[in-house]
């Protein structure tokens, strides 16, 4: 079984506006999600320093995401 990854809607909004969604999509994909799940934050979905963009690209976005 295929595992579905789902983005909260306030996130995917964010992600759009910021054109990061495709970026963010990947890399949860690339991440071993046992089961299917609904990331609300750019947080859970994976290890920032294992992406190409890195680790400061992701605790950026996420700064801008919190506030």
């Amino acid at each position: 079984m295929k595992t579905q990854i789902e983005i909260d809607p306030k996130l995917n909004k964010f992600l759009i506006k910021h054109k990061a969604k495709r970026k963010f999509m990947q890399n949860a994909k690339n991440d071993s999600f046992s089961e299917s799940c609904v990331l609300h934050s750019i947080g859970e979905a994976f290890v920032w320093s294992e992406t190409p963009e890195g680790h400061l690209f992701w605790k950026k976005l996420q700064s801008k995401f919190i506030k």
